[in-house]
């Protein structure tokens, strides 16, 4: 992961977001020397609603055990 400082975010921030959207790797911006910030291309963030929604329908009907979707009911 690709690490930078606020400051030179700020000044090259349309490149530092092409470059994470093409490479599809996160990016640590720090200010005062500490990791405060994590660029991350959307599809890949976990809060995404899009991956939200598939949580969801996972939570709401989870998978079948094994042990169930074999078992043959006469």
């Amino acid at each position: 992961m690709q690490t930078i400082s606020y400051t030179d975010a700020r000044n090259q921030l349309a490149g530092l977001m092409e470059s994470t959207i093409r490479n599809r790797e996160p990016m640590t911006i720090t200010k005062n020397g500490e990791g405060k910030v994590v660029m991350v291309v959307a599809p890949d963030h976990p809060g995404t609603p899009s991956r939200l929604s598939n949580r969801r329908k996972e939570i709401d009907h989870p998978p079948m055990p094994l042990s169930l979707r074999s078992l043959k009911i006469f």
